[in-house]
């Protein structure tokens, strides 16, 4: 997953659509999902509760940020 988002943002967001900044999000707790933003330049920045409720349960987002 982290080769194919790496593939994404460097030959096809930045190049063709003149992206400079992005930010992503995942839920507390999956850090598999997070390092695949790590992996790529993504910064965690801070955790954010917005009072998403999946399968009854109460979830918190990492908010990453990625600039170019």
């Amino acid at each position: 997953m982290s080769a194919a988002m790496g593939v994404i943002l460097n030959e096809w967001a930045i190049p063709r659509m003149g992206v400079r900044c992005m930010v992503g999000y995942t839920f507390t707790g999956n850090e598999g999902s997070r390092r695949v933003f790590e992996k790529n330049g993504f910064e965690w920045k801070r955790t954010v509760d917005n009072g998403k409720t999946v399968r009854g349960e109460r979830k918190t987002l990492n908010y990453l940020h990625w600039k170019l």
